[in-house]
């Protein structure tokens, strides 16, 4: 799959990398001359390198350190002192240490906290630690919803002292997103906080040994390339060029000098650009779209950056410092800090100027004067009298990351457009890291999945990858004999799971909603579970089902077996895989399922009931037994007896097993009653015609949509005959271990109020579609979870 990415920095640049890894090949476009956006830099006359902004790297960088481990460049990372170092305003020269302990989080973290008294009193810091609880008790989910708060307003609500926020969070509110706190949403310092906490290493600090370009985004380049990639420079982006049904045709390019203009072709297409480069660059189909226009919402906050090089050294501290100055916000002697950089005779300090919305379009001069006037407090027996300096330079990005005011979580869109072909990266996109290099790293990996998620359900649903053409060409159906390898590197273990939690997200709202009640492990599987069974209902539902043979299942059903033999054929089967030894699944499940799509073939109408169950047995209720062994089972006697492929028809309530796949049975019911004007319309009837006999109710009043006393009855019936499964399935729900009960029990209550829909909209299945709001089912996890204890 070839995909064309518009910008080459962090987010660009690790999206490509993470698609060659997937087997696709992207062509990343940079319409700058060099690399890495945010963090690019180029050499001045004299060979210095001008940097545009000083770039620290955390331990709680863990996508950033997966990548230069992935690389093979870890070693380029030079760690510092664990420990934040603030200047004192008051004490010109005198540096204020929090040193971290090498003991285990958060514990590490607080005594540094306690070990500190330069800054803070005992009382204020007894005033901290009880303001902090809400953030470290409660969580991340915690942390978010204080998005409405600037960070300011959060510390008053918290009864914490003026001090702390003037000594603490000034400084670090201008170091993370380059604005003061009363201006910055309390979630952004609180997510940093949080992160320092859980990880022995979080708040470690390290810089890299050169300058970006080459120590770090060079190394991307290679691997790209070398693995069929195209990365280019000076290609800038002109038009986004449509086709009719709003689907991305190409990138319309700038030629370069005098060039003419140029077209780059792909099979999806991702703005890796800054989002106030993206709202220029949008299509004007596209701008009445709500995915869109919550772009409006975000802005790129200014920022400047200096470098300054002195004729002698000024410091010889090895590490990054916050400045507690008004004008500037952290800053490193580079001749320290940096391996390429180092002199051991004179020093380069690289400095951030924040907020910097005043200064953005003052003369480079006036920048540089009020610097070394904030400098002189720092260095008062150097400056401006003993160092001079011999070169400076001012970097200005107008628009740099988002600025992160209250309320601009809403605005932040997910990598995943409305746009079949069309993907966004970027740390302004979600995610949880915000704003930083490390955001900007993880967008492109999850903008990687997003596309390589589309591609897996592309598969089943496009012509040119339809099953029966991508299995044919994957002919790796009997791997323990044959040993073969699967045709493309496949994604991590890690990754994997997220591309299942991805799609379930996307695809089954309500279903992904129960499975986060579930601990992580459980969830994971069921994940895993729900994708694989995805894949096969879009074998006879999706929308080239036509394209479906009995030979596409067959080939389907292979893969299904080579998957259970260990050997993966594509990313999301390494979820599967790791799901099955995990927890020591059967196959016949599995293989009922097909078995029920087999039934979609040749079938598109019942006679009895009894045929019907054994189709909602197949195609539903054999998920209940995938995913018994994940949910852990307390009391399940017969578990090792399933129905599989069964000679009877499943309705014993005494049956134990039966209870197991009874919730399948009637969800599947009740998905039946409530698309019955959508299956009409594709000549599908699954209502038993010996029931609609009965209520002489033909085919053609249902066709017709006739709603009278007839269909009423009807529909009541059938209603009642499915309340009496999910009666059977709350039976059931006992047997499993107790850590799966809320979640079970939730899908149960809301899949019954689907009924209850049916039943207020007067059973008009034809043209109004039952669903539950997502206030009410909210409304029922307090229910379920009472019912689970």
């Amino acid at each position: 799959m070839r995909v064309a990415i518009a910008g080459g920095g962090l987010a660009g640049l690790s999206c490509a990398k993470y698609l060659v890894d997937q087997g696709h090949t992207p062509i990343v476009l940079e319409r700058a001359s060099v690399l890495g956006g945010l963090v690019a830099a180029w050499k001045d006359e004299d060979g210095d390198w001008v940097e545009t902004g000083l770039h620290a790297f955390f331990g709680a960088y863990p996508n950033m350190l997966q990548l230069l481990d992935e690389l093979g460049i870890s070693d380029r990372l030079q760690w510092k002192k664990h420990a934040l170092i603030f200047n004192q305003p008051n004490k010109p020269g005198v540096l204020s240490r929090f040193d971290v302990p090498d003991i285990p989080s958060p514990i590490n973290v607080i005594v540094s906290i306690l070990r500190n008294n330069d800054m803070l009193t005992w009382e204020q810091k007894i005033r901290f630690a009880i303001g902090l609880l809400p953030a470290i008790v409660r969580g991340q989910k915690y942390v978010e919803d204080m998005d409405r708060y600037t960070l300011l307003e959060w510390l008053q609500k918290q009864g914490i002292d003026d001090r702390v926020n003037s000594d603490i969070f000034i400084a670090a509110s201008k170091a993370l997103t380059f604005i003061n706190p009363d201006e910055v949403s309390a979630t952004i310092p609180l997510t940093a906080l949080n992160r320092f906490l859980q990880e022995r290493y979080g708040s470690k600090i390290a810089f890299l040994d050169g300058a970006p370009p080459e120590r770090l985004c060079q190394p991307i380049v290679n691997y790209v390339t070398e693995r069929g990639g195209e990365v280019r420079v000076n290609a800038p982006l002109k038009k986004i060029v449509l086709n009719a049904d709003g689907t991305v045709r190409h990138f319309l390019m700038k030629g370069a000098g005098n060039l003419d203009e140029y077209e780059i072709t792909a099979d999806a297409y991702v703005s890796a650009m800054s989002v106030d480069a993206i709202k220029l660059m949008l299509p004007d189909p596209w701008k009445s779209l709500p995915y869109f226009q919550q772009l409006q919402g975000l802005e790129g906050v200014p920022v400047i950056s200096i470098q300054l090089w002195f004729d002698r050294k000024l410091s010889a501290v090895d590490h990054l410092l916050f400045s507690r100055s008004p004008l500037l916000s952290v800053y490193a002697d580079m001749s320290n800090a940096c391996r390429d950089y180092a002199d051991s005779d004179k020093s380069m300090l690289e400095l951030v100027l924040a907020p910097a919305a005043d200064w953005i379009n003052q003369p480079e001069p006036a920048i540089i004067d009020a610097t070394l006037a904030e400098l002189a407090k720092l260095f008062p027996e150097e400056i401006p009298h003993r160092a001079q300096v011999l070169k400076a330079r001012v970097v200005k990005t107008p628009r740099s990351v988002y600025k992160a005011i209250p309320g601009r979580q809403q605005y932040r869109p997910v990598q995943t457009t409305p746009i079949s072909n069309f993907f966004l990266s970027g740390s302004y996109t979600m995610q949880r890291y915000l704003g930083s290099m490390e955001g900007a790293v993880l967008s492109g990996k999850l903008t990687a999945q997003a596309i390589n998620t589309a591609q897996t359900i592309l598969l089943f649903t496009t012509p040119l990858h339809h099953p029966s053409q991508f299995l044919s060409q994957s002919r790796m159906l009997q791997l323990p004999e044959t040993q073969k390898r699967p045709r493309k590197k496949l994604v991590s273990l890690a990754d994997s799971y997220e591309q299942c939690r991805q799609i379930t997200a996307d695809f089954a709202k309500t279903f992904y909603l129960g499975t986060l009640l579930m601990p992580p492990e459980k969830r994971r599987g069921i994940w895993a579970i729900y994708v694989w069974c995805r894949l096969t209902d879009e074998l006879v539902d999706g929308p080239q089902a036509a394209d479906t043979t009995a030979e596409t299942l067959d080939q389907w059903e292979e893969q299904l077996e080579s998957v259970f033999a260990g050997h993966p054929i594509e990313d999301v089967d390494v979820a599967l895989v790791d799901t099955i030894e995990r927890y020591g699944l059967n196959i016949q499940p599995f293989r009922d399922m097909i078995a029920g799509q087999r039934m979609d073939l040749v079938r598109d109408r019942y006679e009895t009931f009894d045929d019907l169950h054994l189709y909602c047995y197949r195609v539903a209720g054999t998920v209940g037994l995938m995913s018994a062994e994940i949910m852990g089972i307390e009391r399940f006697c017969d578990r090792l007896q399933a129905p599989w492929t069964p000679p009877r028809v499943l309705n014993n309530p005494d049956n134990t097993i039966d209870k197991a796949v009874a919730l399948g049975i009637a969800n599947q019911l009740t998905n039946i009653l409530r698309d019955v004007g959508e299956d009409a319309r594709r000549g599908r009837i699954y209502l038993p015609l010996e029931d609609l006999a009965t209520f002489d109710y033909t085919e053609a009043d249902l066709f017709k949509g006739v709603i009278d006393d007839r269909w009423r009855a009807f529909m009541q019936f059938q209603i009642q005959r499915a309340r009496q499964y999910f009666a059977q399935a709350e039976a059931g729900i006992g047997t499993l271990e107790k850590d799966a009960r809320w979640p079970v029990w939730s899908a149960l209550i809301l899949y019954q109020q689907i009924l209850d829909v049916i039943e207020r909209n007067q059973y008009d299945v034809f043209s109004r579609r039952a669903y539950v709001p997502s206030p009410r089912k909210l409304m029922s996890l307090p229910l379920a979870w009472l019912k689970s204890l």
